[in-house]
């Protein structure tokens, strides 16, 4: 096992069954964080993927103010 990984799972188990919240957060901003970004860049995308989505976030400048 990579010792990234190693590191993270004693965290995750020195941390209390209680305290999922922590354990969560960990594990998404570390472990998961490639993914995460690949996630959110592909639902972003999708948006301008579909023209008629796209021509309304470009027309009320939704993508370029983020109001």
């Amino acid at each position: 096992m990579h010792p990234d990984l190693t590191e993270s799972l004693r965290a995750q188990q020195a941390t209390p069954a209680d305290n999922w919240e922590a354990t969560f957060r960990r594990m998404i901003m570390f472990d998961l964080a490639k993914d995460m970004e690949l996630g959110n860049f592909l639902s972003y995308y999708r948006n301008f993927a579909i023209p008629h989505l796209a021509a309304t976030l470009v027309h009320t400048r939704k993508s370029l103010t983020g109001r």
